[in-house]
């Protein structure tokens, strides 16, 4: 059963409770990438590979509203509610077996130091700015563009349904009583 990877917090999905788990960012285009960047960098975990990533949860209990949002302006672009202190986080249970012998097993293979030691910044804002100033105007953009989009797109729908909903009351008062009477007529 998935369990939260944030540092100290040992929530999993209930039935019963309200925790709900949401996966990682994931995608190829650079905001989400930048996203997923950004949430590593909150809960402590940066120095994570890709393969431990794909897999990993972070519950609703470090989001405020207790879901994530896309919107880069939204408190909850990345988790930021932590009770946890980080400093001194609660120990996590027993590696089994066969992780303990596949770090062993690639620890012995490769005898060259790690060239990307972790480095834990507590200022956020500091990790924020680390985005390439014409990355985030790209992505900016690219968001403005595609919110006003969906935005056409959903008036778009409302004005169909009401057209559609216009043509269906139409073809109920046109039976066949009305065309044969209005043949008759003639």
């Amino acid at each position: 059963m998935p369990v939260c990877c944030v540092i100290g917090c040992k929530n999993t999905w209930n039935l019963g409770k309200e925790i709900k788990l949401y996966n990682l960012p994931k995608g190829k285009h650079a905001f989400h990438r930048n996203c997923r960047s950004l949430w590593l960098s909150a809960i402590g975990r940066t120095e994570w590979p890709e393969e431990r990533q794909k897999n990993a949860v972070i519950c609703s209990a470090h989001f405020i509203s207790g879901r994530p949002s896309m919107d880069y302006t939204h408190p909850d672009f990345t988790p930021s509610v932590f009770a946890e202190d980080k400093e001194n986080p609660l120990p996590r249970k027993e590696k089994s077996r066969s992780v303990k012998r596949k770090a062993l097993h690639n620890s012995n293979s490769s005898n060259f130091p790690n060239e990307r030691p972790a480095v834990h910044s507590k200022d956020k804002d500091l990790e924020v700015s680390t985005v390439p100033k014409d990355q985030f105007d790209d992505l900016n953009t690219q968001y403005t563009r595609l919110h006003a989009d969906w935005l056409n797109l959903r008036d778009e729908v409302t004005q169909l349904k009401l057209e559609n909903q216009q043509l269906r009351e139409k073809q109920e008062s046109f039976s066949f009583k009305s065309v044969a009477a209005s043949v008759n007529e003639t």
